[in-house]
């Protein structure tokens, strides 16, 4: 339970899995498309190279302050048709960064199944984030900005925001007017760390984004 104080099941077995990765960025940024993009691609890989380990998705939307309600939207966006059985999708309320619960719900994740059925990778897909919007930083092993073209002069405003906690920057919507002035104000920032660009509607981009956020 998230909100009400209350722990999980004791007995629950639990275990982190290999990989966490943390999808971050502003609202209409496309995360939702993305992170099922990589799901989707993260277990058709597997299969092809004749691998076990599944993936799971936590997304989060955010949580009335009224009527403690959430519209879970990645519930709409998303094409459950396209996405395979072995994809474990849970859409989750939150209250601001209330991450506290998270960690937990990571490793019952990762407890939930052994052998070619665990969960080795899990996708946290966080709320449209802000510029000072940082805590998810601490319950993943690799972040994903993603930002949109337009987004140059909040590149420019924001080095010391949220930007400063990506692992891996993406450009999302790259077929949009202004990719190329996002991605050269995205290099003004990055340093070593890479910029994919993704049509996450597409499917393109994919495969390099998940070769970036699992490495």
């Amino acid at each position: 339970r998230l909100h009400d104080g209350q722990g999980f099941r004791a007995g629950a077995k639990r275990r982190r899995p290999a990989r966490v990765v943390g999808i971050t960025g502003s609202p209409g940024a496309g995360k939702s498309t993305l992170v099922a993009q990589l799901a989707s691609e993260f277990s058709r890989r597997n299969k092809a190279e004749g691998r076990g380990g599944r993936c799971a998705v936590v997304a989060f939307d955010p949580m009335s302050p009224i009527t403690s309600g959430a519209l879970l939207g990645d519930r709409l966006r998303v094409d459950f048709n396209t996405m395979g059985d072995s994809i474990y999708y849970r859409s989750l309320a939150i209250s601001g960064e209330d991450y506290r619960a998270l960690p937990e719900i990571i490793e019952l994740i990762g407890g939930a199944c052994d052998g070619p059925e665990a969960f080795d990778l899990v996708f946290v897909e966080t709320v449209g984030a802000g510029q000072n919007e940082t805590r998810i930083r601490q319950h993943v092993d690799r972040t994903a900005v993603v930002l949109t073209p337009g987004m140059g002069d909040a590149v420019q405003m924001d080095k010391a925001g949220i930007l400063e906690i990506a692992d891996v920057f993406v450009c999302n919507k790259a077929d949009h007017p202004g990719e190329s002035d996002l991605v050269r104000d995205l290099r003004d920032v990055a340093g070593k760390r890479p910029i994919i660009e993704t049509i996450a509607t597409k499917g393109q981009g994919i495969e390099e984004l998940l070769a970036a956020v699992t490495v």
